[in-house]
């Protein structure tokens, strides 16, 4: 990371000087051996309300916590704290190498959840009238995210805007038709139902919390869990990640059938220990994501346990490595994050634990190579493995 480029010769000796430098700042400002090396490399000891990232999840976790609890008030001052801690982008004037890109994105993709849950419980409080001009600039810079434009729509509802609320729909259909040639998901359709029906009263009260669920740094309690759900060491089952399938998907037919039956095989007709994987491969642009998720939405009921989806391939920056994938992995099947291996192997091992006794689907989108791939695949044979990807090799 601190060379963009293959380090030189000296990077060794270099890191060595920087990490003794380092030391001295650190210890002579706190009276205390900060920063230590060891056999494995160097250690900073960080106490707990020092780290913003820390502090960030500890309030999100309590905030939601008030969330469940009925406490919109206790809900906005937290997460309305976690929201101050940020002082603009994540890793903001230093140099995004590959590593820093990757996890600068997984950070901000947390705080544009905590803004939708603050949101959601500042509506709850009534406090739609200062939302609206927040939530439209919000849509404006994300316009893909679903839950920031029903945050919008019902606001703007909630003031007595009806219009504003329809054309905010229409905003946002159109934006997730140029932009990924999708339609909007259920909950924003069946929002403009109730808005053409004048009567938002069965759709807002029970969604808000719900359409973007996201797993704490700690175990769930039990009411954080997804329906369904199993407490089993902390586990939140089942689980779908998939994207919204294609209304209007047609063809493909015999390739879907011919896929579902490799990933679907039965145990009894065709015994095996080793994990189905289908692979679709094309040139960009022929439909390989709509054909793998529309393969992976027939195939839920297959799946009980859940479907996990991944996007293994980034249009603005690089692949995403294996080690950031698995600690996402691990976060969306309920690992606490401070229960995460460092190590690419350990992470894996854990990943295949987790799903020794499971029937999921894992899909892998846009992968690169195999060997991204190697770390990622389940061990158990209920699991099965969906990949795209433009390369044949």
């Amino acid at each position: 990371m601190l060379w963009a480029e293959s380090p030189p010769a000296s990077a060794r000796a270099n890191l060595r000087s920087y990490a003794a430098g380092l030391r001295r700042v650190l210890n002579t400002a706190s009276g205390g051996d900060r920063l230590s090396s060891g056999h494995q490399g160097y250690r900073l000891r960080v106490r707990p309300d020092e780290l913003d990232l820390r502090l960030f999840d500890d309030l999100t976790a309590r905030g939601r916590a008030a969330v469940n609890e009925g406490d919109h008030r206790s809900a906005v001052e937290r997460l309305r704290a976690a929201l101050d801690l940020w002082r603009g982008a994540a890793f903001d004037g230093l140099a995004h190498h590959n590593v820093l890109y990757i996890e600068a994105s997984r950070l901000e993709e947390s705080r544009l959840s905590v803004f939708e849950d603050h949101a959601a419980a500042r509506l709850a409080r009534g406090e739609h009238e200062d939302l609206v001009p927040e939530l439209r600039a919000q849509t404006v810079a994300h316009p893909l995210r679903e839950r920031l434009w029903y945050l919008l729509i019902t606001a703007q509802h909630q003031c007595g805007r009806p219009g504003d609320a329809l054309r905010s729909y229409d905003r946002a259909r159109r934006a997730l038709r140029d932009e990924l040639g999708l339609d909007p998901g259920a909950d924003l359709r069946q929002l403009h139902q109730a808005l053409l029906a004048r009567d938002l009263s069965p759709v807002v009260g029970p969604l808000l919390p719900q359409l973007n669920p996201v797993h704490e740094p700690d175990p769930p309690a039990p009411a954080l869990m997804a329906p369904g759900a199993s407490s089993r060491s902390g586990e939140s089952w089942p689980i779908c990640q998939l994207p919204t399938d294609t209304a209007d998907f047609a063809g493909r037919e015999d390739l879907l059938s011919c896929a579902a039956t490799l990933l679907a095989r039965s145990k009894v007709t065709r015994p095996s220990t080793a994990v189905p994987v289908v692979i679709l491969t094309g040139l960009p642009g022929v439909g390989k994501t709509a054909a793998a998720t529309h393969l992976a939405h027939r195939l839920r009921g297959t799946f009980p346990d859940g479907q996990l989806y991944v996007q293994l391939g980034s249009a603005r920056g690089p692949h995403r490595t294996s080690s950031t994938v698995l600690g996402d992995l691990l976060l969306s099947i309920g690992v606490p994050g401070s229960a995460i291996p460092g190590s690419d192997s350990q992470r894996a091992a854990l990943f295949r634990s987790k799903l020794a006794d499971r029937r999921v689907l894992v899909v892998l989108d846009d992968a690169l190579d195999t060997s991204q791939l190697q770390y990622l695949l389940p061990g158990g044979s209920g699991c099965a493995v969906l990949v795209t990807s433009r390369a044949r090799r």
